[in-house]
């Protein structure tokens, strides 16, 4: 909220601003979430190729896809 806050206080037409603040933070949340929910999909993988002994190589490889997903 001090963002908003700082943004009221200094800007002139604030309510137009953090309007469009607002609508920006929230795309990035939703951004965020989806990769959080990428990440716990993901990741059950990752640690049933631990559980089965998988070579850090492939272990690697994994994660840099996985990676590339999220971003």
């Amino acid at each position: 909220m001090t963002d908003t806050i700082l943004l009221g206080i200094l800007a002139k037409n604030a309510s137009a601003i953090i309007a469009i603040y607002g609508v920006g933070s929230q795309i990035i949340q939703y951004f965020k979430t989806i990769g959080g929910h990428f990440n716990g999909v993901l990741m059950a993988g990752v640690v049933r190729m631990v559980e089965n002994g998988a070579k850090v190589k492939d272990l690697q490889n994994e994660m840099v896809r996985i990676g590339r997903i999220i971003l």
